[in-house]
């Protein structure tokens, strides 16, 4: 028995060891980033979640080509929780696009693969609000909800290092020509978040809210990510990354 004793502990030890491991998900492994601008380079982030039951760490992000520019979230992210990885395009050749990014984690398999797709071109095409403006007729004739952010990223950082209060406002504008709708997921337990209009108007704008209780903080609580979902064709799903990295 005495003889079985370190053989069971070495079999226990590689048995807790195979089920505790973090688990690499992005929320889209290819993104279609449709027609984009001539030399103005175009940004896509994937939110990173990790679904196991360690920590999760990107060790490093590797773009296929020097075109490509990628920042990703350094510390190690915890079980359930978010990080992001963040690239931008510099679009200086005309034509469509395909490129691959390389992210190295501590998941199995250690190696995991996004991409992204698109065409640059020198002039975007006209929407129908284009052309009727154009035209002198009224700019609201079609029935499409289009929705702009004054940012799609916070920064928190310099401010939890302090005793300032983390709020910040962010501005919803629908520049379409139909009402935008908009709601909110639930967010993280340290972050409280109000918009004083669910419905926008064409022209208008909402106030978005955000108040961070950094007591409610985890350290690995360095990337928070908030989800919008809107009646907007092209933004269904619209993430705000917030930075609290201190």
């Amino acid at each position: 028995m005495k003889r079985l004793m370190p053989l069971l502990l070495i079999i226990l030890a590689m048995a807790t060891s195979a089920v505790a491991q973090p688990r690499f998900v992005p929320d889209a492994a290819s993104k279609d980033l449709g027609k984009i601008l001539w030399k103005q380079p175009a940004t896509v982030l994937y939110i990173i979640t990790n679904q196991g039951n360690k920590p999760l760490v990107l060790t490093r992000v590797e773009p296929d080509c020097a075109c490509t520019a990628a920042r990703w979230t350094e510390r190690p992210i915890a079980p359930g929780a978010n990080g992001t990885v963040e690239v931008t395009f510099d679009a200086k050749a005309l034509g469509h696009f395909h490129k691959c990014v390389a992210v190295y984690t501590n998941s199995e398999p250690h190696l995991a693969w996004i991409n992204f797709q698109g065409e640059v071109v020198q002039n975007l095409p006209k929407t129908s609000s284009d052309e009727a403006a154009e035209n002198g007729a009224e700019a609201y004739a079609g029935p499409t909800p289009r929705l702009h952010l004054s940012q799609a990223e916070v920064d928190f950082s310099s401010v939890l290092a302090t005793k300032q209060k983390a709020k910040h406002v962010i501005l919803l504008t629908n520049t379409g020509n139909a009402v935008l709708d908009i709601r909110l997921a639930s967010p993280h337990e340290a972050l409280t978040v109000t918009l004083n209009k669910t419905s926008i108007r064409p022209g208008k704008s909402a106030k978005l809210k955000l108040k961070i209780d950094k007591t409610l903080l985890r350290p690995s609580d360095n990337t928070l990510v908030l989800l919008l979902t809107t009646n907007d064709p092209a933004r269904r799903r619209q993430h705000v990354v917030i930075r609290t990295e201190k």
